[in-house]
């Protein structure tokens, strides 16, 4: 219960009615005698309600002067809802053009209604106009005064004055069409400014200050007026207006009446400086009227062929192409000569030419790109450190200072793993960190970069390796099994979904991926990082054995396949057509068989002879007497 009677609270406190307001509504502009409607809500129910008084602002005079006058026949008191509404005679209006407001000291404040206007031809009086309250004057503030930007809406401008007694009655802003504070400021009155003025002994203290409001483009000065009473004497009210003709203290610019300035100059090539402005300008059209501001000396007068942007309307930036500066650390001199309408700023104000000595430029021309020569996409780092290499970009000069390694984890954020200052360039990085990426960055006398393309991927799968290789096999006889593992540049086993083909430069070679199974030219690896097969071979040799994939790189290993000694096969085709006959059974003789053949009249013979000479014969007639024991016997005779 006790979290619904807080919701319940909060809920009636987001919806509750606004605390009391006045509002005083009327046929304009008023005239002396007559009857405005006072209207009022927020008060409690049957709330008698006095102290009423009334404020005249005189605009005709310059600046403008207030006046306030009690209203003690004027009591009212509130209906059930907290309402009222009552015509009250305005009699104090006599020869006024100004304007007036109803106010009411309430519960120890003020309440105002709006000022509106009044235009009336009567007599005027002057009774207490010059009643000055104290010394009025802005504070220090970044806008609004000479040479700044304009105040805006919003801003919170410091006060500053002495003189003062009394307790803040409001404070009113007064609103020019001119760019010094002087012009009637009738109709560009802006009443009740919000405040934080305390008085101290006196004076304003350092933390007063108000809010301007009501600006707009029409306005191009402000002033602020302070007005102080004895509550609830509407009579005692005095004023000051911040007057005096010194910008930024009497009165505050809201427009811009600031030329821009060329602020920096930056040499980001050889061909191009950058010139940046206090503010966005318009820049001319043709190339021709705009090169015509700019002089630019280095080792004598270069050139300005061509200035970007053109027809800009709005840039804080242009770029300047100059004849060569032959020299990466150079540091040119801009001058920028001021033309009527060309480099100006939205309200007008062209760019102030630049005073001697003019601006240097700072060298922002990098180093030319360097590369990075080792360690390259292949490089086995299997060790505790990696040998890196990198050469200069051409045109390199006497501003480089070095090249570095950097190594990063993530491709942006890079640190430096040690560097060298002079030609050839190169060091060995200890491994800490076996970084992801790689890469050189030259470096010069003013802290300039320029980075090389980074390395691939260090810790992605790289390399197909032969991890384990059988002890040799002989002619006829399978091998025992191969192993070939996938590794990154670091020798980590990689997990990979990809085809390795099996490759060797023996003639009669063959894999298979059982001893006793078919011959196979692949293997595929599914999310693996290992695979396995054996080797067959008719030939005694030392043929080459390769794995290969397109995205990795391949290994290979010369494999030793020794000489049979005993008679490994014989295949036999007897004539029995006769010799030279082609037909016959093919029979197959020897270790594998054994047995004792007597033929003759072979016409096809294949096998070891006696020295380990792999022989055939399909042309010829063989004639073979003997015995052909089990394990091999003495061979082919002819």
């Amino acid at each position: 219960m006790a979290g619904l009677a807080i919701w319940l609270f909060t809920a009636l406190a987001l919806t509750a009615a606004p605390g009391p307001q006045l509002e005083l509504t009327s046929p304009t502009p008023l005239h002396n005698g007559d009857r405005a409607t006072l209207s009022g809500s927020g008060f409690l129910p049957g709330e008698v309600l006095t102290h009423f008084g009334a404020v005249v602002r005189y605009e005709n005079r310059i600046p403008a002067a207030y006046r306030g006058f009690d209203l003690p026949d004027l009591a009212v008191t509130a209906d059930d809802a907290g309402r009222f509404q009552v015509e009250v005679p305005l009699t104090m209006l006599s020869g006024v053009q100004g304007r007036v407001q109803l106010a009411l000291w309430h519960d120890q404040k003020v309440l105002e209604t709006d000022f509106l206007p009044v235009r009336d031809a009567g007599q005027l009086e002057y009774p207490g106009l010059d009643a000055t309250a104290g010394t009025l004057t802005f504070g220090d503030f970044a806008r609004g005064g000479p040479g700044e930007d304009p105040v805006l809406n919003g801003d919170d401008v410091p006060l500053t004055g002495s003189g003062w007694a009394g307790t803040v009655f409001q404070v009113d802003e007064e609103r020019y069409t001119t760019i010094n504070g002087t012009s009637p400021p009738d109709p560009t009155f802006y009443n009740n400014l919000t405040h934080d003025i305390v008085f101290s002994g006196g004076s304003l203290t350092a933390a007063s200050s108000c809010v301007l409001g009501g600006i707009t483009s029409a306005i191009l000065s402000v002033r602020v007026t302070v007005l102080v009473w004895d509550p609830p004497q509407y009579s005692t009210i005095t004023y000051t207006t911040s007057t005096g003709a010194v910008q930024g203290e009497g009165y505050l610019s809201s427009a811009d009446v600031t030329a821009p300035q060329v602020q920096s100059a930056s040499a980001t090539s050889l061909y191009n400086i950058t010139v940046t402005f206090s503010e966005a300008v318009t820049t001319p059209a043709l190339n021709a009227d705009a090169i015509d501001n700019w002089t630019v000396t280095f080792n004598g007068a270069k050139a300005v062929t061509e200035v970007s942007p053109l027809g800009s309307l709005g840039t804080t930036t242009v770029t300047l192409t100059v004849a060569d500066l032959g020299d990466r650390g150079a540091t040119p001199t801009v001058q920028f000569t001021t033309g009527a309408d060309e480099y100006e700023d939205d309200a007008g104000n062209d760019a102030a030419s630049t005073i001697a000595p003019h601006l240097t430029a700072a060298d922002d021309i990098v180093p030319p790109t360097p590369s990075l020569t080792a360690p390259t996409d292949g490089t086995f780092m299997e060790g505790a450190s990696v040998a890196w290499t990198a050469a200069a970009g051409a045109g390199t000069d006497a501003s480089l200072q070095g090249l570095r390694l950097q190594g990063s984890d993530n491709g942006s954020s890079w640190s430096n793993l040690g560097d060298d200052t002079s030609a050839p360039y190169g060091a060995t990085y200890t491994f800490g960190t076996k970084y992801t990426y790689y890469r050189a960055q030259a470096y010069d006398t003013e802290g300039n970069t320029a980075n090389s393309a980074s390395s691939v991927n260090f810790q992605d799968a790289h390399h197909l390796h032969l991890t384990t290789i059988p002890a040799a096999t002989q002619a006829g006889v399978v091998s025992g099994q191969w192993t070939f593992t996938v590794h990154d540049n670091y020798g980590n086993p990689e997990n990979v979904t990809q085809t390795v083909s099996l490759s060797t430069d023996g003639a009669n070679g063959s894999f298979r991926a059982t001893p006793s199974g078919s011959n196979i030219t692949y293997v595929n690896l599914i999310n693996a990082s290992a695979g396995n097969f054996y080797y067959y071979d008719t030939h005694p040799g030392n043929p080459w054995v390769k794995v290969v994939n397109v995205a990795l790189l391949d290994d290979s290993t010369q494999y030793t396949v020794n000489l049979n000694t005993g008679i490994a096969s014989i295949q036999i085709r007897t004539a029995t057509g006769g010799e030279g006959s082609a037909t016959g059974a093919l029979e197959v003789a020897g270790a594998a068989n054994g047995g004792t053949y007597n033929v003759t009249d072979w016409m096809y013979a294949a096998g070891y002879n006696s020295l380990g000479q792999y022989v055939e014969d399909v042309a010829a007639t063989w004639d073979v007497v003997g015995s052909l024991p089990t394990g091999g016997g003495s061979g082919f005779q002819n």
